[in-house]
């Protein structure tokens, strides 16, 4: 069989089998990656799922938290998370369980060991953030630039 079909035809009258070639469906190179990266087996797999938890993060946490917190880093199954006040941190705080149920919920699978609150943008270890995500985190609302944080 191997991805052929049999198919028996006559030839110069003679009976033979002739294999034609089974429709094959095409997947886009995206959605292959996708799947792959998903599963967390690849090294790319954590800043994938940290980027499709940080552009659904109000899908898992509802509208309120999203606007007042942001998942910030990761790194080996410790997930940190930006709170904008004192008040919003310990809201989450009540929640952490649930909250790392969700995510678990949302990756498919069991990612998230640990959740770390934090309202310091700069404590976030720059190997846990991609560059350009550890720099808008790190920036301090209102500075102006070549403003030291």
């Amino acid at each position: 069989m191997g991805g052929c079909d049999k198919v028996w035809t006559k030839i110069d009258g003679e009976q033979r089998i002739m294999t034609e070639p089974k429709e094959k469906k095409l997947t886009s190179v995206s959605r292959v990656l996708e799947e792959l990266l998903s599963r967390g087996e690849s090294p790319l797999s954590d800043q994938f799922l940290r980027w499709r938890l940080w552009h659904s993060w109000s899908e898992v946490v509802g509208e309120k938290m999203a606007q007042v917190s942001t998942p910030v880093g990761f790194q080996k199954g410790l997930l940190m998370i930006w709170v904008r006040s004192p008040v919003y941190m310990q809201e989450l705080s009540y929640g952490l369980d649930l909250l790392r149920e969700k995510i678990n919920s949302f990756v498919g699978f069991n990612w998230v060991a640990a959740i770390r609150l934090t309202q310091d943008r700069r404590s976030v270890p720059a190997g846990a953030a991609s560059e350009e995500l550890h720099a808008s985190i790190t920036k301090v609302p209102g500075a102006k630039p070549g403003d030291q944080p």
